[in-house]
């Protein structure tokens, strides 16, 4: 409490003496102050004042506050939100850590069974059965897989029954050529021993022989698959001899249409299974 000259009347500091002036320029600079109240701040701390006047006197009251005092709540508060906030920087991290982890050991693991597929490992079993979105992708790629080992294995057996098939026609190709020989040997030897009837008949065997053997064409013309049925209808004349009359009724301008190989050879062949009978008398 001070009078009008600035000289303390109270305090409830030991430092400020009654009757005595306090240290410093404040309680002047309070004094000059025309606001009935108000305040001052200075190096340390702020100053509340507030004037009281009655007709036998003038005080200034006066309430100091130190600012380590006025700002003890506000620095416990700032250093409680850093605190928060420290934690919750920990907690970013560990959760950022943990969902890395969660999504990136997964990847690992799928790009590690690609790496082993693509050194050859195909049947690799993907052990992978989480239900989150790298879990339905593993198991995608696992039914991907085993489709593409199946496709594979499909491609092998194909594979190998061509192969197996190319030999058989080797084989078949080679049993022809040799018969084809045996036969114009056996053809060369019916002339020397004057048998030119057999020769004749060796001649139409092996004729035909030559020409189904000849896998080359697909598609040929009427006039060689008429020159093949003459050839074999020449060895069926020769074997069933009077039983059997043959007559080709054949216009000049159809020889030279193209047709599918071996043809005729069935439908002709059908009448000899289905239609003559040698006991019912003449075939035609």
């Amino acid at each position: 409490m001070l009078d009008e000259e600035g000289k303390v009347v109270y305090s409830s500091s030991s430092q400020d003496k009654p009757g005595v002036k306090p240290n410093g320029t404040w309680a002047g600079d309070i004094l000059k102050q025309t606001e009935s109240e108000g305040s001052l701040e200075t190096k340390d701390s702020i100053r509340i004042f507030e004037k009281v006047e009655t007709p036998f006197l003038k005080w200034t009251l006066v309430k100091q506050i130190p600012y380590d005092q006025l700002y003890s709540g506000a620095r416990e508060l700032t250093q409680i939100q850093f605190v928060i906030l420290v934690v919750l920087l920990i907690v970013v991290v560990v959760l950022t850590l943990w969902i890395t982890l969660r999504f990136t050991r997964p990847i690992k693991r799928l790009i590690g069974y690609i790496n082993q597929i693509q050194t050859g490992q195909l049947d690799v079993e993907i052990q992978m059965n989480s239900k989150d979105e790298i879990g339905i992708l593993a198991r995608r790629f696992r039914l991907m897989m085993e489709t593409i080992n199946e496709l594979i294995k499909n491609e092998y057996v194909l594979n190998l029954a061509n192969k197996t098939n190319q030999l058989k026609a080797l084989q078949a190709q080679i049993n022809p050529h040799f018969l084809y020989n045996s036969l114009q040997s056996i053809g060369t030897l019916a002339l020397q021993h004057q048998a030119p009837k057999v020769y004749k008949l060796l001649s139409s065997l092996a004729k035909m022989m030559r020409y189904s053997m000849n896998t080359d064409e697909a598609v040929v013309p009427l006039r060689q698959e008429l020159d093949h049925i003459k050839a074999y209808l020449q060895l069926q004349t020769q074997r069933f001899e009077d039983e059997l009359s043959v007559r080709y009724h054949i216009e000049e301008e159809t020889l030279d249409i193209l047709l599918p190989k071996m043809t005729l050879q069935p439908l002709v062949e059908n009448y000899f299974k289905y239609g003559f009978d040698p006991a019912s008398g003449p075939g035609s």
